[in-house]
């Protein structure tokens, strides 16, 4: 049921704040594809937790890879189980399963802390994180393993001086982001990009990124990058993190670049909307979350939390990388009222966000979306979706695989987190604590 507010006014004098530029080209809603099921797959692997508990409460699955008939996953954990809770699994905060039966591979490589990120290139899976060891040997934050044996690739050794949160591919090179100021000897601050087999910096990508944002509550974040996305055309980058300016331009938060054959360059586009305090009363004065880019990769979209205040705060939004200028503005903005939006995931036609928010408001409206919901991605109209999604911290996971892209694999949404109840609003009783997976009708 919907429950209005009388100040939720605010939300639509924001959108109307935002105007939409208007350019020649198809907006990717009228791009066919469809809503996944509601009724979540009963075969998931489970990451036990509970939130009562003060150490298993921080377990979560936060990254998803889908390589060669195999699901990867990774996050915060000490085992794993089957779908019925009947057999458990050792794991080391990383593990592997069949994603059309659930069971659980021998995959077991160990990791001594929290993994974040995960792709793969040339057979091979690289993996970054809040760690220092891999099967027992020190390492850098991010390293590069053998898929079937889970070990470790030692002639990959980048030299980076801090830790590792996102991982993704350019220039034949693997590009990272994080809190770092020196990659093998040399200053690149927040973003960079190393070779594949050695682990050697690369010069493709190296924006100098500086300032910092400050919170009254824990003071100014550590400069650097948080997230990483590029479109599939490789010719677009978006950085989320903790900075004020790059290339010695004003970029707060956000930043585009352009991917040219000989580097990267900053995009003559800037949003004024990222720009400011208005969300910096709270804990977190960096407060973007996650970014991905939609197909075909024009438009990328961004998770927020910040705190109910005006602007972006606790929103999801939409920006146009074909807009220039510094007055870009979002396509769209959609607010929860109040609640931190983690994970984002973008399709031709749905964009799907999660997190630990009790509402998405439309219209004056708040209507009851535990957890999980699903836009238009046009519009960012509100879709009847609504499985409902234990809201603990949030998920920060949303994965979507396809039998076309990912030849074996179910079509549908996977979805990582630090709790389960997936389907509750819907009938569904199983928990699926950490995994769940909607699959396409």
């Amino acid at each position: 049921m919907p429950r209005t507010f009388t100040s939720l006014c605010v939300a639509m004098s924001v959108l109307a704040a935002f105007p939409a530029a208007a350019f020649a080209y198809q907006d990717d809603v009228n791009l066919p594809d469809a809503l996944v099921s509601t009724n979540p797959a009963d075969n998931t692997p489970v990451v036990p937790g509970g939130w009562d508990d003060p150490v298993t409460k921080e377990y979560e699955v936060n990254a998803f890879l889908a390589y060669n008939g195999v699901m990867y996953a990774g996050g915060k954990f000490p085992l794993v189980q089957s779908a019925n809770g009947a057999t458990s699994y050792p794991r080391s905060n990383m593990f592997a399963f069949d994603p059309n039966t659930g069971a659980v591979s021998p995959f077991a490589p160990d990791f001594n802390g929290q993994v974040q990120a995960i792709t793969q290139s040339g057979g091979y899976l690289y993996v970054s994180g809040d760690f220092s060891k891999v099967n027992g040997v020190t390492t850098s934050s991010v390293v590069k393993i053998d898929p079937s044996t889970g070990a470790l690739v030692t002639a990959f050794a980048p030299a980076i001086n801090g830790k590792v949160s996102d991982v993704d591919l350019a220039y034949g090179s693997l590009v990272i982001a994080g809190k770092f100021t020196t990659v093998g000897g040399q200053p690149r601050v927040g973003l960079a990009n190393v070779d594949l087999v050695t682990g050697a910096v690369r010069s493709e990508v190296k924006p100098p990124i500086s300032g910092s944002l400050t919170s009254p509550t824990t003071g100014a974040c550590v400069t650097g990058g948080y997230r990483v996305a590029i479109n599939a055309q490789k010719t677009k980058l978006v950085l989320l993190g903790c900075f004020t300016k790059v290339f010695g331009y004003a970029r707060e938060q956000l930043v585009l670049f352009n991917l040219g054959t000989a580097g990267m360059t900053i995009a003559n586009w800037k949003s004024p909307d990222t720009i400011g305090d208005v969300c910096h009363g709270t804990a977190n004065p960096a407060f973007m979350e996650d970014v991905d880019f939609g197909p075909p990769g024009r438009y990328f979209y961004v998770a927020a939390g910040g705190g109910n205040r005006p602007g972006l705060c606790d929103s999801a939004f939409k920006y146009d990388t074909a807009a220039t200028g510094a007055l870009v503005h979002p396509n769209w903005v959609k607010k929860t009222g109040g609640d931190t939006l983690r994970a984002i995931e973008a399709t031709q036609s749905y964009t799907y966000v999660a997190g630990h928010q009790r509402w998405i408001q439309q219209g004056g409206v708040s209507y009851d979306r535990p957890g999980i919901a699903a836009l238009t991605a046009g519009t960012a109209t509100l879709s009847g979706w609504n499985p409902g999604k234990g809201r603990e911290v949030g998920s920060r996971e949303l994965y979507i695989t396809n039998s076309a892209n990912h030849p074996g694999f179910p079509t549908g949404l996977w979805v990582g987190s630090d709790s389960g109840d997936c389907g509750y609003l819907v009938g569904e009783v199983r928990s699926h604590v950490g995994i769940c997976f909607f699959p396409t009708p």
